[in-house]
């Protein structure tokens, strides 16, 4: 009963970790995930199934910035890799956000990046990185 108990726990799991397709991850990352950066600010991302982004930033006595865009994971070693790429603001036309992602768990991840702009995919994490937590269910259809 106990092994049974634990495979059940796992199975669900497992496909986070094991060869998948781009699809899938969307499957695994549609939901809405907030982090706190080292300074303070406070970044959320609302992934949908379809491969749109909105992306929150928050930096505590500034107006709150909202970015619509597409995002793009691939399944990859020693992490996966993220692209945010065709914003819908056109002050940010042309710029692509290249990053890196650990899963360490069902309801979290790490994830540092940078934009084009500034330079090529972080190829490791530094005291950058922000840790993301599940905040809830994206269920709701987002704005396509």
């Amino acid at each position: 009963m106990r092994h049974l108990l634990i495979l059940l726990i796992l199975l669900p799991c497992s496909c986070l970790f094991g060869e998948e397709t781009e699809q899938s991850i969307h499957l695994q990352f549609s939901n809405i995930w907030s982090g706190k950066a080292p300074d303070g600010t406070t970044v959320s991302y609302e992934f949908s199934k379809k491969g749109k982004v909105i992306w929150r930033v928050e930096v505590k006595g500034e107006e709150k910035l909202e970015l619509e865009a597409k995002y793009k994971l691939v399944y990859a070693k020693p992490h996966l890799k993220i692209d945010i790429l065709d914003f819908v603001d056109p002050k940010f036309k042309g710029v692509v956000f290249r990053g890196i992602i650990q899963i360490l768990g069902a309801e979290n991840f790490k994830m540092e990046g940078k934009p084009s702009i500034k330079g090529d995919r972080p190829e490791r994490f530094s005291d950058e990185a922000i840790e993301f937590t599940v905040v809830e269910e994206a269920d709701q259809p987002q704005k396509d």
